[in-house]
């Protein structure tokens, strides 16, 4: 399996006849930092783009002016080192018997039109960690991903910076998301052994983090408090 960086610096290629949709599908990726998009419009020229570049996932469309993405998607696999290259189809067909014959050929997704763009995103952020998953350093919550690497949180259009005592308390809590993590456990990771006092503390961190990874903050669906234990983080792998 192929070793990448951060997940945002994914090359992924866009194949799709209308230019309206490659527009609208590259903005919904660039809005949560995919940084190297390559948009192709024809069977052809996603064959160029694939023999000139080094790309990572590809989002086809099956209705294409010269030919089909299921012929596209098997001439991809014949080509050399395609054994590890996710393939997501977006397309108008959306009869069982297309979705069936899409996956059937190896396709690692399978999204019909029209599209909900969250649902398009996190199905390539899933797609990618799950063919690239000993390199992941996103996490994937519920409104927002929080980036390892860099120490931020997109939400939307939004990047926001992550202090240092945000950055352990959302990583130890990632390191054990759907468990019960306690008080007394986050004290003692964020600010070390025979640390006393700090509940008042911890509590203003946790209410400033949800602030930036939560889209309301008041009634958070990502980092969840069990009263009278402690925290819980529940992400959307």
């Amino acid at each position: 399996m192929k070793s990448l960086g951060n997940i945002l610096n994914r090359k992924i290629l866009i194949v799709d006849d209308e230019s309206e949709i490659l527009i609208m599908i590259s903005e919904i990726l660039m809005s949560y930092g995919f940084k190297y998009l390559y948009t192709a419009n024809s069977y052809q020229s996603t064959l160029e783009l694939l023999d000139q570049n080094l790309l990572d996932l590809a989002i086809l469309d099956i209705m294409l002016p010269d030919g089909n993405g299921f012929d596209l998607l098997r001439e991809i696999q014949t080509t050399n080192d395609s054994n590890d290259f996710p393939i997501l189809f977006l397309t108008a067909k959306d009869k069982d018997v297309d979705k069936i014959h899409g996956l059937g050929l190896g396709a690692d997704d399978y999204i019909t039109k029209p599209f909900n763009s969250k649902e398009l995103l996190f199905r390539v952020i899933n797609v990618l960690k799950r063919t690239y998953k000993n390199d992941t350093k996103q996490i994937i919550l519920k409104d927002s991903v929080v980036d390892l690497e860099k120490a931020i949180v997109r939400k939307n259009s939004e990047v926001t910076n992550l202090t240092a005592t945000e950055f352990i308390i959302i990583q130890y809590l990632f390191e054990n998301s759907g468990r019960i993590i306690t008080n007394d456990q986050i004290i003692e990771v964020v600010w070390g052994k025979d640390s006393w006092n700090y509940e008042n503390s911890l509590m203003t961190h946790i209410s400033r983090l949800r602030q930036k990874i939560e889209l309301d903050s008041s009634s958070p669906k990502s980092l969840i408090t069990i009263k009278g234990l402690g925290y819980q983080l529940n992400t959307e792998d």
